[in-house]
């Protein structure tokens, strides 16, 4: 599952639309913006958001291992005005794409 996290993390700034088809049809997507928790839900709700990630961020699956009947992982973060840090993901697969995935 560290290809499909990796996948994930290539295309989310570079091909928006490649990135949302790692889901499902019915996957979800959560997420933390501040203080609110968001949930996307469908192909086409989580492609609508994964477009407002700001492109001069770059992203690289870090490590990614089995946790129940999922997988956790981590993605390393870098940009210029961020400087360096690890976003920590919980997600589940089915048939090679993402059914849920939750940004921790």
């Amino acid at each position: 599952m560290h290809d499909l996290l990796d996948e994930y993390a290539r295309l989310l700034t570079t091909d928006t639309r490649a990135c949302a088809d790692l889901f499902t049809n019915d996957a979800q997507y959560r997420t933390r913006l501040g203080s609110h928790d968001l949930c996307f839900e469908g192909r086409a709700d989580i492609g609508g958001f994964l477009q407002h990630v700001p492109r001069q961020i770059s992203f690289r699956a870090a490590h990614c291992e089995q946790d129940g009947n999922g997988y956790r992982g981590a993605l390393q973060l870098s940009s210029a005005d961020l400087g360096a840090r690890k976003q920590h993901v919980r997600f589940r697969v089915a048939d090679g794409r993402f059914t849920r995935f939750e940004v921790l």
